[in-house]
């Protein structure tokens, strides 16, 4: 069977501006994403308010747990994905730590998001695992994407060092428990939320009290369903103050061109996902780390690294080794977006643009020479490289301010050595020595 294309399938709909910013709705058939609405409740207890994210494999949504009454992140994954899922599995095997590892289950707790429930659900597109997990803030990404776009403004450096200290001891704890992340970028970091929470805790808890200080003044004669309408009133109050806050209602009905119903497989409204534009605690929140899809335990072979170039250690390049150690690497300098080293410098260290050759070039003009055991391998990548590319301009701006910021890679050094403390430490000083202006 012959799917057709994403322009294809956008093409039948009048709202096809909206399909360039959101989730692709080629995804919503049989096998792929569920179509959510507003409104709805899933396992009988958790009602979804709005659309947080999504990605390749899954959309996430707010959601209201009717049970414990608590806000928590409704992650919904394509059927096709749902079956023996890597990322189930790695929420189990760091839960079988709490009786194995205590006091490393307690440290895992505090830097990784929790999952709080699983569950099935059957829906016109196959069976769908549903993962339900603490709610978190926005993304590390999108918070240095609207600081950038607000002036060039940047984290401060007290809250560089402390996201950088949380990243290093979320990867030293998990690493010391025998696991790898394989998957760390800074859309996988996320802050946690809970000043926003508490404040509408104490919300719902005013209006609750409010309402029963009503209650109690009424007259005695009061019906009964007049007493349940005024309690619907309150409770509707408070979602309208959780849906201000932090979602916003930005739905659009989907209409055929051709006038047609759009379908069971599709929703009939596209939710744009939560833009977080009112966001401005990340001063006084922690991050956790989320999305363990591909965890890996450190005596299993990973299978094949599918990190951006720009994220690929040296070890991988000449000697076809990835493990738990590129966990460290990406932390440290070479992510795509990088972590430590792009919250210091708001630069990327290294570039590939899609191949090995420059990637190499670009850090060896920064760290030096290759090891003589590399060579070989180093010319056989130089010889199958497209000539077409650009070549390197060792006098370039983009090489001179990253030898400029050499002391940096001390960090780096101590990351790919495994000595996490002693890297934490190198970046508080490296901070401080430079002297960081953040605008």
């Amino acid at each position: 069977m012959i799917l057709p294309t994403w322009e294809e399938v956008i093409d039948q709909y009048e709202e096809e501006d909206l399909f360039h910013a959101e989730e692709r709705i080629t995804g919503y058939r049989p096998g792929g994403f569920p179509p959510v609405s507003i409104g709805d409740i899933y396992n009988d207890r958790y009602e979804v308010f709005n659309k947080l994210g999504w990605g390749g494999f899954s959309t996430v949504w707010l959601a209201f747990d009717e049970s414990t009454e608590e806000w928590v992140a409704l992650k919904i994954l394509r059927a096709e994905a749902s079956q023996d899922s890597r990322e189930l599995r790695a929420y189990q095997r760091l839960a079988d730590l709490e009786l194995s590892q205590p006091e490393e289950w307690r440290k895992i707790s505090s830097l990784f998001v929790q999952l709080r429930d699983h569950f099935f659900h059957q829906g016109p597109n196959g069976n769908h695992l549903c993962l339900v997990t603490e709610l978190l803030g926005p993304r590390l990404s999108l918070v240095l994407e609207k600081l950038s776009d607000d002036h060039d403004r940047w984290l401060s450096p007290d809250m560089v060092l402390k996201v950088a200290r949380k990243l290093l001891e979320a990867i030293d704890v998990l690493h010391r428990s025998g696991f790898a992340h394989g998957d760390l970028n800074m859309n996988n970091i996320a802050f946690t939320c809970h000043r926003m929470i508490s404040s509408q805790a104490n919300e719902a808890t005013e209006a609750t009290e409010a309402t029963e200080a009503n209650e109690a003044s009424e007259n005695n004669e009061a019906t009964e369903a007049s007493e349940n309408n005024e309690a619907s009133e309150a409770d509707e109050l408070t979602g309208d103050r959780i849906w201000d806050e932090i979602a916003g209602s930005r739905c659009r009905k989907l209409v055929r061109r051709d006038g047609r119903p759009v379908g069971p497989s599709v929703p009939e409204e596209y939710v744009a996902a939560e833009s977080w534009d009112d966001w401005n605690d990340e001063e006084f929140e922690d991050v956790k780390i989320l999305d363990l899809g591909d965890l890996f335990s450190q005596q299993e072979q990973p299978g094949t690294c599918a990190l951006p170039y720009d994220c690929r250690p040296p070890e991988f390049i000449f000697e076809d080794s990835f493990d738990h150690r590129s966990d460290l690497w990406q932390v440290g300098c070479a992510s795509q977006p990088p972590k430590i080293y792009k919250l210091v410098f708001h630069m990327y260290p290294f570039m590939a643009m899609g191949e090995n050759r420059l990637l190499v070039l670009t850090m060896m003009s920064i760290l030096g020479d290759l090891p003589k055991e590399w060579i070989p391998r180093w010319e056989s990548i130089q010889q199958d490289s497209d000539p077409k590319l650009p070549k390197l301009d060792p006098e370039s701006t983009f090489i001179h301010t990253r030898q400029t910021n050499h002391s940096f890679f001390q960090v780096s050094s101590g990351l790919m050595v495994g000595s996490i403390p002693v890297a934490a430490c190198a970046l508080a000083e490296c901070i401080q020595r430079m002297q960081i202006s953040v605008h």
